[in-house]
This record gives C-alpha cells, structure tokens and sequence, in this order.
C-alpha cells in the first residue's frame, strides 16, 4: 500500500513510534526525548494545527506549481518569438529591452494573479504527491 503514516505523541513510550513514522509529530508540553525524535513540534499544543499545516502547504504548492507554468509558457513563447524571427526574414522581433519589460510585467501580474486564491478544502481530502 502507498500510505504516509504520521505519528503524534508526547510521551517517551511515543519516542520510538514518533521516529520511525514517515512523520513524527510531537507536542509542544511533551518529554525532550519526543520533540528531538520527530520531524515537527507543535507548539500550541492544539492537533487542529496540523491540518492547517497540510491545506496551507498543499495550496502554496499549487500556487507555487501554477506559477512556474505560467512563467514556462510565457518565457518559451518569448525565445520562440525572438529566435525565429530571423529565419522568417525580418529582424529581431523584440528588441532585449521589450524582452526585459515583458518579463518584468509578467513576473508582477502572476505573483499578483496567484497570490490572491485561497485555501481550497478539496486539496487536504487529495491522496499526497509521495
């Protein structure tokens, strides 16, 4: 099976579970041994923290995958323009200094246009990427 198993304690019998799991999670009020044996302390001692954790990262992801598809199809739009241009006879297209506006101006509406969404509940119901 393809599972992520992740384990929360706070105790030093949950050290040995907490470090073996693909996830160990402890508690910010738990025995030194835990905190040091898992990959995260959560320090407000509250477990609705880790699906915050879980839908915040997994929407920064999509916004973050998002993004780079944006930028790859903008800028290989931008080489094909600049590069064939010369083979259909004309001059360069754009010029370097159009090229460099049109990225700055597209870098800024796509951190803006991407930015703004928000946290989506159907991304933390999704199996992971693992």
């Amino acid at each position: 099976m393809d599972w992520v198993v992740g384990m929360t304690g706070d105790g030093v019998n949950d050290a040995p579970a907490v470090k073996n799991a693909d996830v160990g999670f402890s508690m910010g009020n738990g025995t030194d041994m835990t905190k040091e044996s898992s990959d995260i302390v959560i320090l407000d001692n509250n477990f609705n923290s880790l699906t915050n954790a879980v839908r915040y990262g997994r929407t920064l992801l999509k916004s973050i995958r998002k993004f780079l598809i944006f930028q790859l199809t903008v800028n290989v739009a931008a080489v094909l323009v600049a590069f064939l241009g010369p083979f259909f006879g004309t001059d360069l297209p754009l010029t370097m200094t159009q090229l460099l506006w049109i990225n700055i101006v597209m870098d800024t509406l796509a951190a803006f246009a991407f930015s703004g969404g928000s946290s989506f509940e159907t991304l933390y119901e999704r199996k992971t990427n693992s």
